[in-house]
């Protein structure tokens, strides 16, 4: 999974939320399935984990695998 550009849905849609603009940001695909895959349906929302992923990196724990 590279850097790839995704459409992430800030309410999802499994709980609702809908294609609509204010509902839909970019995200890489690596942040946007992460969230998800470790989270499942208690992701934290998009402020609290844009927080995490700014601590993650900062810690250069952010995308081990990937190179800068």
């Amino acid at each position: 999974m590279g850097r790839e550009v995704t459409a992430e849905h800030l309410k999802a849609r499994m709980d609702g939320g809908g294609d609509a603009h204010e509902n839909v940001v970019a995200a890489c695909r690596y942040c946007n399935h992460q969230r998800h895959a470790r989270f499942g349906p208690n992701a934290p929302d998009p402020s609290t984990y844009g927080f995490y992923v700014l601590l993650m990196l900062a810690a250069g724990l952010w995308m081990p695998d990937q190179s800068p």
